[in-house]
């Protein structure tokens, strides 16, 4: 999807470093193409953590029963 144009080229760093740093506390990151938005899956535990690197970029976060939340992020 970033190949076929849908990310500009001068958008590759700026989604290349927030993915990066995503990576070091999330299980998965799935990127949504029509909304600019990315959706993590994460442990409870590193929520507060989320929140102190992408306070202003959260868009929702949700933590049902068990130990994974999930989360919903502009990225850019």
């Amino acid at each position: 999807m970033i190949g076929k144009g849908i990310i500009r080229t001068d958008d590759y760093i700026h989604f290349g470093k927030i993915v990066d740093e995503l990576s070091k506390i999330a299980y998965t990151i799935m990127y949504i193409s029509k909304t600019d938005q990315l959706i993590v899956c994460l442990h409870k535990n590193k929520i507060e953590e989320l929140k102190s690197m992408f306070s202003d970029k959260i868009i929702e976060i949700k933590a049902p029963r068990g130990g994974l939340a999930f989360a919903r992020l502009r990225w850019r």
